[in-house]
């Protein structure tokens, strides 16, 4: 009876997590082993495992050796090849990043629908997300779209109820997320000196001319965030300053906002060669706060409400419509 009760009460994100695995698994071209996003930097992750079989990997940062070896296992009990295991990975990390965001989203602000439209915002809806699976850098959008906002998740837990269990969960994941890429600047890469290391930019042509361009808040604007998208949180922001509701919430929205003004900073001073990467970083965390606030603005059942949702969706669809003419 509880068990039916629970599917009954998540019905719908059930459907969404669902409709979210079709769009994104491109059946055909996985279960026939093709590899299309061995591309970029997946060519260089893909050259780092094949190493491990000879003992000759030189690793860029944990979450990449964690990843090679547990591939290069699958691969021994399974036959499966490394090509095609990073291409499920790659795959795989949009759909479990959706789901999370839409956990965290419905968490904080108690949206349901608000948690199941954050889902396809922060995969299809975010051309930043799109540009860097298809640039084959999975390990920045696994602590992007999965780590953290897992850790802001587990965050949140622990503000709601501080016992010693949430301590744990939000200690690990802070810490995973910390350690697994240098996304943060919490490690060096292998290959580069610097104390404060962002990541290796995957645009290997025209890199000035490129990296120009991101450095550009238009282009982000337009390209990386989407500009339905950022319309959506100018009418979340004005709707609740117009209502004197808060416009937070809670410590979560302050993390978020706190890791936007750092990301845009570095991306758009030039103070760092690793800016094209930043503003795609800044980008994500920009859409995230968006779904945050438009949950509280569908909670609160405000009338710019269906405004909000109709914008997101709209935002989702260019990304979207592109994403299947390629299947």
């Amino acid at each position: 009876m509880q068990l039916t009760n629970t599917i009954r009460n998540y019905k719908w994100n059930t459907i969404a997590i669902a409709i979210l695995i079709a769009l994104i698994l491109p059946w055909k071209d996985l279960f026939l082993g093709f590899a299309q996003t061995i591309n970029n930097d997946g060519y260089n992750h893909w050259l780092v495992f094949e190493a491990i079989k000879t003992g000759n990997a030189q690793f860029l940062y944990f979450g990449q050796m964690i990843t090679g070896y547990s591939l290069v296992w699958i691969e021994k009990i399974t036959g499966i090849n490394l090509i095609t295991s990073l291409m499920w990975f790659s795959y795989f990390t949009l759909v479990i990043g959706g789901i999370i965001c839409m956990i965290l989203i419905t968490n904080v602000t108690k949206s349901r629908l608000a948690g199941i439209l954050s889902a396809f915002v922060m995969t299809f809806g975010t051309g930043a997300v799109v540009h860097l699976f298809w640039s084959g850098t999975v390990f920045n959008l696994v602590e992007m779209i999965i780590l953290f906002p897992f850790a802001l998740l587990m965050i949140f837990n622990f503000t709601m109820k501080k016992t010693w269990i949430n301590s744990i969960w939000m200690i690990l994941s802070i810490s995973i997320l910390l350690i697994y890429h240098p996304t943060f600047g919490i490690q060096t890469a292998s290959s580069m000196g610097n104390i404060i290391q962002p990541m290796q930019s995957p645009l290997r042509t025209n890199f000035d001319m490129i990296k120009e361009g991101y450095q550009n808040p238009l282009f982000t604007l337009f390209y990386m965030i989407g500009i339905a998208n950022f319309t959506a949180l100018i009418i979340c922001v004005k709707s609740l300053w117009e209502k004197k509701l808060p416009i937070s919430t809670g410590v979560i929205f302050w993390i978020c906002s706190n890791f936007a003004i750092i990301f845009g900073a570095l991306a758009f001073t030039g103070w760092t060669a690793f800016s094209p990467r930043l503003a795609m970083n800044f980008a994500i965390v920009i859409n995230l706060i968006t779904c945050l606030l438009a949950g509280i603005v569908i909670r609160e059942r405000l009338k710019s409400s269906w405004i909000v949702i109709t914008l997101l969706i709209v935002g989702i669809m260019p990304n979207l419509v592109m994403w299947i003419g390629k299947y």
